[in-house]
Parts: structure tokens; sequence; C-alpha cells
């Protein structure tokens, strides 16, 4: 056998056997084509951050507009855990104004996560 022909086996400790290079391609091959045959995963945004992005606003321009009532990490912090902001009612006013929405068009509570594709209704 010629030396730069000679097949280079790996030992694949999660499968507890010796592969070639092409049997290990083809395992990639044969996972890929599972990927990409199960449906795409739905991202999971929090009620506030999708309002936030519907009226195309960045969470600094959300904060400026509210006219830094509310601390840049305290936004991020209500996005991030999907929790209900705690604001007097006339922050609640002002932040429908900054996401050009109305009172009554505002979900019931903020407080979860929808999918990110998901509208919004009251």
């Amino acid at each position: 056998m010629d030396v730069n022909h000679r097949p280079v086996y790996f030992c694949c400790p999660l499968l507890t056997q010796v592969k070639t290079a092409s049997q290990i391609d083809l395992s990639f091959d044969i996972m890929a084509e599972e990927r990409l045959s199960q449906p795409p995963k739905t991202r999971k945004i929090s009620v506030l951050r999708q309002l936030r992005e519907n009226a195309g606003l960045t969470r600094e321009q959300l904060v400026a507009r509210l006219d830094n009532r509310v601390a840049l990490k305290t936004l991020q912090r209500w996005e991030i855990s999907g929790k209900e902001p705690a604001m007097t009612r006339e922050d609640w006013l002002d932040l429908c104004e900054a996401l050009n929405v109305r009172w009554e068009d505002l979900p019931r509570t903020l407080a979860g996560f929808v999918d990110e594709d998901q509208s919004l209704t009251a």
C-alpha cells in the first residue's frame, strides 16, 4: 500500500469505535440531514421586547423616549426575565406613547414570552 494513500483512522470516544475519515464524514452528513429535516425552533422573546421591536426602537431609544426614568439595565432585566414591569400609571401611559401603542391595545400583561413571529393581541 502506498504511504500517501493509507487510510487514516480516528478514535471516536463517543462512539467507542475506530472510524476512518470517510466514515466520520458520512456520519456528519447524516446528522446534518437529520437536523435540516427537523422543523426550525421558534425563538421566544418577552412581550415587552416584541412591543419595542414592533415600534422599531432599540432599548437605548426606548429609554430616551421615557426621558431616562427607566434605566437601561432595568429595561434589559424586564426583557430578559419576562416579568411584568413595576411602574406607576403615568409611567405606563408614557410607555404606551413611546411604543406608539394605545392603552386599550396594550396586552393584558407584559409578563411572559411569545414566539418571535407571533402577533400580540390584547
